[in-house]
């Protein structure tokens, strides 16, 4: 009867035994996020589905940071993850500043060229990688023109922080038969002066989202007066289509979290952030502001209006 209690009692400390090995070969990777969004919750969805189907023995701890974030730095720290996958702007400005040893994947990050994360798509060149909400420019203006063919010139309010944006826009648009005018704000006060210039000489206005201009107050001018005008305006999200632009590309926030997955997968495996190349969107949803369109009288392409993600 002993023999069988220390033959059970072995058998259990030997269980415990790889149990704890297991726990301790786990692989930690950190989620960091700063809201609890829809879009959020979506592309943490996409990225915990994707790294858990890898078959890969990683452990995955979620963080959800309040205020700058210093309360949660030292919960993060005893965890002692081998990488850093961070959902948003925000989550990305704190880890790059909190961590700046650790790697970094982020996710559901707009323009993280002009936020400083990265210096190029193709060599984000620091500690930072990721996959980001972008759509290639090029796709913007083609569905633009499907929707206006007679589309020529189209212009686009920027500031120095999305300079580099709208000269893009211009190589891309070239090859399109579309000419980009654009007008730089240096100040506030400059965004009459700015629409005003513009209604007069497009067929259209593009807008990059930039966040000196994605203000309430400016979104509402801007759509009054370009309504005013019968000008069409192509949005930088579903929430400017609601308000009145004719559309707007989305990206799908549970594929960009794949994406992000993708990535992270690279950088465990040994690949160096610094040298890992930044995606951009590669499934984005139309979204279609129907009342606009009548108003402006535009007959939207009925193929277009038939895979519209939604319309208003």
């Amino acid at each position: 009867m002993r023999g069988g209690i220390r033959t059970a009692a072995a058998v259990l400390l030997l269980l415990s035994a790889i149990l704890w090995t297991d726990a301790q070969a786990a692989r930690q990777i950190a989620v960091i996020y700063s809201d609890s969004a829809k879009h959020t919750l979506r592309t943490i969805a996409g990225l915990e589905f994707s790294l858990r189907e890898s078959q890969h023995d990683w452990e995955i701890r979620e963080y959800f940071l309040i205020g700058t974030g210093d309360a949660q730095k030292p919960t993060i720290e005893a965890a002692h993850p081998e990488l850093l996958v961070t959902i948003g702007s925000s989550s990305t400005a704190f880890a790059d500043q909190a961590f700046p040893n650790l790697p970094i994947v982020f996710a559901k990050v707009l323009n993280p060229i002009e936020s400083g994360f990265i210096q190029s798509w193709e060599q984000p060149g620091r500690h930072i990688t990721g996959a980001a909400l972008d759509i290639p420019v090029e796709l913007q203006l083609q569905k633009f023109k499907s929707m206006i063919p007679r589309l020529k010139k189209v212009g686009v309010i920027c500031t120095e922080r999305t300079h580099r944006l709208v000269e893009e826009a211009k190589k891309a648009a070239a090859s399109l038969g579309i000419q980009i005018i654009s007008y730089e704000l240096a100040a506030a006060k400059q965004l009459p002066a700015a629409v005003d210039s513009l209604c007069r000489s497009v067929e259209g206005i593009w807008t990059v989202a930039d966040e000196e201009l994605s203000t309430p107050q400016f979104i509402r001018y801007a759509l009054l007066e370009t309504l005013r005008n019968r000008i069409p305006v192509m949005g930088f999200n579903q929430t400017f289509v609601e308000s009145g632009a004719l559309f707007c590309l989305e990206a799908d926030y549970k594929y960009v979290g794949i994406q992000a997955a993708e990535i992270a997968l690279r950088v465990l495996n040994g690949s160096d952030p610094a040298k890992t190349r930044a995606t951009v969107s590669e499934v984005n949803y139309l979204y279609l502001n129907l009342k606009t369109s009548k108003l402006l009288n535009i007959n939207l392409p009925s193929e277009l209006v038939s895979v519209a993600k939604e319309t208003y």
